[in-house]
C-alpha cells in the first residue's frame, strides 16, 4: 500500500462513503480533513459534497497549499463550488439544490476540446450525461483564474480548472457510479488518485 494519503474536505456534517470506498477498494490511503493547519502530510485533495457552499467551512489555506508542491486536487459537486469561491469567483445566493431530477432524466453537455477534463476522459464535443444538481455558476460568475472545461445548453458551467501545469479540477457531476457516466468519465477519478499516489 502507498504511503500517500488523500485528504477528503466535505461540507459539516456530510460525509462521502461513495468516494471513501472508491479510494479504499485501491488500497490508497484517505483521511477526513476538518479544520486546522496539518495537511502538509496530504498527496492529493478531493473536495466533495452535495450541499451548497458555506464560505466559512474550510481552510481555503489547502488550495495554496496544493499549488505550492503541485498535487493534485479534485472538486466535485459543492466542491466546484469551493473551488470557484477560493480564485475570486461569486457564488449564487440561492441555487436550486433540491434534488428534483429524475435518476434517468439526461442531458446535454459539451467538453471544451484542448481542456484537462476533456484530455483526461478522452474526447471532447457534445454528451449526454445524467442531470446533477445544478451549481449556477456561469460566465459572469467564474474565476477569471478559472477555464470553463464543459458546460450546458443553458451556458451554465459544468466543469472547471486551473489553467497551466496544475491538475486543479472541478465537476459538477458525481463521479462515483462508473455505469451511470458517459464513456471515459471515469478516467477523471482514476487520474486524481494515480496523480496522488504518483
Amino acid at each position: 500500500m502507498s504511503n500517500k494519503i488523500i485528504g477528503i474536505i466535505s461540507p459539516i456534517n456530510e460525509t462521502s462513503e461513495e468516494y471513501i470506498k472508491l479510494i479504499s477498494n485501491h488500497k490508497i490511503k484517505y483521511e477526513i480533513f476538518r479544520n486546522g493547519n496539518n495537511f502538509s502530510k496530504y498527496s492529493g485533495l478531493l473536495f466533495v459534497g452535495n450541499k451548497n457552499f458555506n464560505e466559512n467551512e474550510i481552510s481555503l489555506d489547502l488550495f495554496s497549499y496544493a499549488e505550492k508542491i503541485n498535487i493534485p486536487v479534485l472538486c466535485i459537486g459543492w466542491g466546484m463550488q469551493v473551488l470557484n469561491y477560493f480564485y475570486g469567483g461569486k457564488n449564487e445566493s440561492k441555487p436550486n439544490l433540491e434534488n428534483k431530477f429524475s435518476n434517468n432524466l439526461k442531458h446535454r453537455i459539451f467538453l471544451v476540446p484542448g481542456s484537462k477534463t476533456s484530455f483526461t476522459i478522452g474526447g471532447s464535443g457534445w454528451v449526454n450525461i445524467l442531470r446533477s444538481k445544478p451549481r449556477l455558476v456561469t460566465n459572469k460568475t467564474i474565476s477569471s483564474d478559472l477555464l470553463v472545461s464543459a458546460y450546458n445548453k443553458d451556458l451554465k458551467v459544468e466543469a472547471l480548472e486551473r489553467p497551466g501545469h496544475l491538475w486543479i479540477l472541478g465537476v459538477q457531476w458525481h463521479l462515483y457510479d462508473t455505469s451511470l457516466l458517459p464513456s471515459g468519465f471515469d478516467s477523471i477519478f482514476l487520474s486524481f488518485l494515480d496523480r496522488s499516489t504518483d
